[in-house]
């Protein structure tokens, strides 16, 4: 469904992060780009026609990131976390 990520180590003062950069194939479903953001970023979830609400976590919501450009999916994190 998707193209390889590239990986590249950056250096800070006294950590060590990978930088991953990501994209879809040309003619992915909606419905798997959805499923798949998803599942990466979190979401907030409706119910009831929005009498509830509540925010599904995703990955990255348990590793520690910083998200360069969301539109072009670049992500970085801690190199012992990748």
């Amino acid at each position: 469904m998707f193209l390889a990520s590239i990986f590249k180590e950056k250096t800070s003062d006294n950590e060590k992060g990978v930088m991953i950069a990501f994209r879809n194939k040309p003619k992915t479903p909606t419905k798997d780009l959805k499923r798949f953001c998803n599942r990466l970023y979190g979401y907030k979830d409706h119910s009831q026609k929005g009498k509830y609400l509540y925010q599904r976590k995703g990955l990255l919501d348990e590793i520690p990131h910083i998200l360069i450009n969301p539109i072009r999916s670049v992500v970085i994190i801690k190199k012992k976390d990748a």
